[in-house]
């Protein structure tokens, strides 16, 4: 690569002169070698080149041309977003296919680049082939590269000049590493300086930080000063993933907002999937709701989450989980409470809780939620809780409620309603625990700390009032 203030010697020899064609010999420096060839009419004019070849950082040997203008070699560093940002501004109408396609153009035809590190639309790709061939107006290209393989087209002059991108990947890795130069300017704050491309992606196999995800399709295109996303859906381990929402940019900042819709027939290879395997046998369930971050859509950080959801889970089943493992399921699964308090309820939580119903609305803001209404419905327990969760500093500050059965499967409040506790309000819940009968059978607990080795503290009935005021429900955690 050509540094601004590098001086380069230029050679430039031609060869055959006073034929029909001439061949020129270009070499700048040690980067860039060239060989094209042009022929003249009948009267000697000088017409465009018929056949020529760039290369990059290696020679050209003696191999006969390819027709039209390629480029091939080695580029250490490709930014697309930089090349966009500069001759973007201007756009360009669309020319014929004749003109682009015709023997005396000097347009390129194809090129087939290696390439080690590309910037395009903010992200950073390594180690790419990039393979490309002019359609008319637009581009064929396959690019091969342990992140991004697979083919595509590119039609520059689409979408009102921004461009189009199709693409059929075998395989697409995003990291969440990002480089400072993938950072998109924001100019007057009604657009950016580079604008993206309409996006029409299909990918059978997609990672994400370090996570095989499934099956991937993506739509989006601009819309104003926003990107809009159309959709984003994600299928894989009996699991699917739909999404939609935008991405606004103004005032020199930008924010994402989704539609959230996850559904699961197998949450034990849902959560296998991000590295809990054998966290929970069977079950079923869904979380719908909505998220936002700023920045891009792939920049979401724990702590800058706000949002709301409802989850619904059923028929399912704890696993027996060490301490430590799994955090955030650990609590849910209440298996930290048979080993911290003197009530022994090995038998209901430590092997594994069956449950027949989880449910609950959560809200999030930056990244600590709070419900009121959580339950965990099954044969052997009834279990309530209230409060937050942190989750970027992994902690709880929760009032949690567990009604355990008589025996043989029936619970305290089958007994005292005659009828299921799936789908029992919290209030309902209260309500009979100011019964004689129901305060004998509840236990509650404050649990605070961290996932990991969190606190849990019994609370007498003697300390009913003193249970109201030691889990503030308006308390954030920090």
């Amino acid at each position: 690569v050509k540094r601004p203030e590098q001086p380069l010697k230029l050679v430039a020899e031609f060869t055959e002169m006073g034929k029909n064609s001439e061949t020129i010999h270009v070499q700048l420096g040690e980067i860039a070698y060239g060989r094209f060839v042009r022929r003249f009419d009948d009267k000697g004019q000088p017409g465009g080149l018929t056949a020529g070849l760039i290369s990059l950082e290696r020679p050209i040997g003696s191999q006969p041309l390819p027709e039209g203008l390629w480029l091939v070699g080695n580029m250490p560093e490709l930014d697309i977003d930089r090349w966009k940002a500069t001759f973007g501004a201007t756009r360009q109408p669309a020319t014929s296919a004749a003109a682009t396609d015709s023997p005396g153009s000097s347009t390129f035809t194809g090129f087939d680049l290696a390439v080690t590190r590309m910037l395009a639309f903010g992200r950073e790709f390594k180690s790419l082939q990039l393979k490309g061939r002019r359609a008319g107006d637009d581009w064929r290209v396959t690019v091969s590269s342990p992140e991004l393989s697979g083919d595509a087209l590119w039609r520059p002059a689409a979408d009102a000049g921004r461009g189009s991108i199709r693409a059929r990947l075998n395989n697409f890795v995003l990291n969440a590493e990002q480089p400072q130069a993938a950072v998109m300017p924001v100019d007057s704050g009604e657009r950016t300086a580079v604008e993206f491309p309409s996006l029409d992606i299909e990918a059978e196999r997609f990672t994400f930080r370090g996570y095989e995800l499934g099956k991937l399709e993506f739509k989006a295109a601009m819309d104003g000063a926003d990107w809009r996303i159309d959709r984003l859906l994600i299928e894989g381990s009996g699991s699917k993933l739909d999404t939609s929402g935008r991405w606004t940019r103004a005032a020199g900042a930008s924010r994402t907002e989704l539609k959230v819709k996850v559904e699961s027939n197998n949450l034990n290879g849902l959560f296998r999937t991000f590295g809990h395997a054998d966290t929970l046998k069977r079950g079923a369930g869904q979380l719908e709701g909505t998220l936002g971050w700023p920045g891009y859509p792939y920049e979401f950080a724990l702590n800058s989450l706000v949002g709301d959801f409802k989850l619904d889970a059923r028929k399912g089943q704890f696993a027996k989980i060490e301490p430590g493992a799994g955090r955030l399921l650990g609590l849910i699964s209440l298996q930290a409470i048979p080993r911290r308090v003197t009530l022994d309820f090995r038998d209901i939580f430590s092997e594994g809780f069956g449950f027949d119903r989880i449910g609950g609305t959560i809200k999030i803001d930056k990244g600590v939620m709070r419900t009121e209404d959580f339950e965990i419905a099954g044969s052997s327990a009834f279990v309530t809780m209230q409060g937050e969760v942190s989750l970027p500093s992994e902690t709880q500050n929760l009032r949690m409620t567990v009604i355990p059965s008589l025996g043989e499967g029936v619970s305290v409040i089958t007994a005292l309603i005659g009828g299921p506790v799936v789908g029992l309000t919290t209030l309902l819940v209260q309500k009979l625990l100011q019964d004689p009968i129901g305060r004998v059978a509840g236990y509650q607990y404050n649990v605070t700390g961290t996932w990991e080795n969190p606190d849990v503290v019994r609370v007498g009935r003697n300390d009913a009032a003193a249970t109201d005021a030691s889990v503030d429900p308006k308390k954030t955690i920090p």
